[in-house]
């Protein structure tokens, strides 16, 4: 059998923030990162709640890292 994948922090950030912004839909999202569907709610809302919640710094940071990257790329 083989392991399933696990996802870096950025990553599901990064995917999350995509499903945020509404600009595809999240059978369209799943298709290109190679994601669950379900995966991506679960993300997305995780971002949103909890992570806000208790892990407001790391959050920040993870996403000022994304935008950082997303404008050099």
């Amino acid at each position: 059998m083989s392991k399933r994948k696990q996802h870096t922090l950025e990553s599901k950030v990064k995917v999350a923030l995509e499903a945020l912004k509404g600009e595809a839909t999240v059978w369209e999202l799943a298709s290109r990162f190679r994601v669950n569907p379900t995966m991506i709610n679960k993300w997305k809302r995780a971002l949103w709640t909890a992570r806000l919640v208790f892990e407001p710094r790391r959050v920040c940071r993870r996403l000022q890292l994304l935008s950082r990257i997303e404008h050099h790329e």
